[in-house]
């Protein structure tokens, strides 16, 4: 069961989901189904709350409690379209966009301009110390993001999270040792399915 509600944020609509499913996680191991699993999920759903729940479960069977996925469609040019979603806390999502934090935020700098994942640090927010402060506050303590460039100047951003366990680089290459590359389907996919959603939503 999941609610939805839009907020203004630096003057573009997010759309924000909060869902209520799977509050007590645990993490799955790795296997080589994942990737197929999630990719046909991803493939079969139209709507935005339903492709947005095929992620959440991909990162909670890969060990993340809660997740995120934001999409700017770089068009039209003057004022791009972006969405964001995730099953954050609801209280996290109105604090994050009424401080503005989407501006200073370096795991969106970084995604805006690179695919390469990035994992989150005290370093990483060296300069956003309260952004970060806040976060983990909500259990936003471990984390991991990727971008993915689409055609149009389409970005997508997938940020996974959980409260405990720090996330190594020794487990990120376990993962992808154990199925060719953990988070692919969730990154490669979502950018082409959130869009083409985000469109359908539109004309309704």
């Amino acid at each position: 069961m999941s609610a939805q509600g839009r907020f203004g944020c630096e003057g573009r609509c997010c759309e924000k989901s909060v869902s209520t499913e799977g509050a007590s996680v645990l993490a799955e191991p790795a296997r080589s189904d994942v990737q197929r699993d999630i990719r046909d999920a991803l493939e079969q759903v139209t709507d935005l709350q339903a492709l947005f729940d095929v992620v959440a479960r991909g990162a909670r069977r890969l060990g993340f409690e809660q997740c995120a996925y934001g999409l700017c469609l770089g068009l039209p040019f003057t004022n791009p379209k972006t969405l964001i979603i995730s099953n954050y806390d609801a209280r996290w999502q109105r604090r994050y966009c009424d401080a503005g934090y989407l501006r200073i935020d370096p795991t969106v700098a970084h995604g805006m301009r690179s695919d390469s994942p990035l994992i989150w640090s005290n370093e990483l927010f060296r300069h956003a110390p309260q952004l970060w402060s806040e976060a983990r506050s909500f259990d936003l303590r471990v984390g991991w993001a990727q971008s993915r460039f689409g055609a149009a100047g389409t970005v997508g951003m997938l940020s996974v999270a959980r409260s405990h366990d720090a996330l190594s680089t020794a487990e990120m290459a376990a993962r992808d040792a154990a199925c060719g590359g953990w988070s692919s389907p969730l990154t490669s996919s979502c950018p082409r399915r959130f869009a083409v959603c985000m469109v359908s939503n539109d004309r309704r």
